[in-house]
């Protein structure tokens, strides 16, 4: 139970964090609400960091290596908590995997980030007046959805419903299949 709670936590400030990177690269300000909650959940680890990477362009690469930190921090720590043994950290296979797990679980949080992106603006879409965090959504999506932008009718933009396809086949079967392969690596 607790080791689930752990994941659970790890892959949610995954998410906020790479949230805040969207966020700041579709130039929400810093008042909205949704902007000022990803700042304040995940600037503790953001923040001090910041000074050592700096942005890419109008992505925080702060905010993608806070996630990827606390990520292997969690397991590390889960590994901990489940062998009760510190000599696994010196494993090099236990070293190797936990990155590859990192990596998996950082990409399973940008999905689910830009699926919840994508869904609000889908939902804010189907408003009569346009709104700014509609606007900020839009100009995130834009270069992903641009393919798609014959799925318009009137005002109701449908354009976001393959990647929404997309991004889901990639959460139930192609992740699933690469962590299932990981730990079938593990266990050799």
């Amino acid at each position: 139970m607790m080791v689930e709670i752990m994941h659970m936590l790890a892959l949610i400030f995954g998410i906020l964090c790479f949230s805040r990177m969207l966020l700041q690269y579709g130039r929400l300000h810093i008042d909205h609400p949704l902007a000022q909650f990803t700042m304040r959940t995940t600037q503790w680890m953001v923040k001090p960091l910041r000074r050592i990477l700096p942005p890419l362009g109008w992505f925080d690469m702060a905010s993608v290596a806070s996630a990827l930190i606390f990520i292997y921090v969690m397991h590390l720590v889960v590994a901990l908590w489940l062998f009760r043994d510190v000599t696994v950290l010196g494993n090099v296979v236990f070293l190797a995997g936990s990155v590859l797990s990192t990596v998996l679980t950082a990409l399973k949080a940008a999905t689910y980030s830009l699926l919840m992106g994508l869904l609000i603006q889908t939902i804010l879409s189907w408003q009569q007046q346009p709104t700014h965090l509609l606007t900020v959504m839009q100009r995130i999506y834009r270069p992903l959805t641009k393919p798609f932008a014959w799925m318009r009718y009137r005002q109701f933009d449908f354009s976001a419903a393959i990647l929404v396809l997309f991004l889901w086949w990639w959460l139930s079967a192609v992740l699933p299949y690469l962590q299932q392969s990981l730990n079938a690596w593990y266990l050799q």
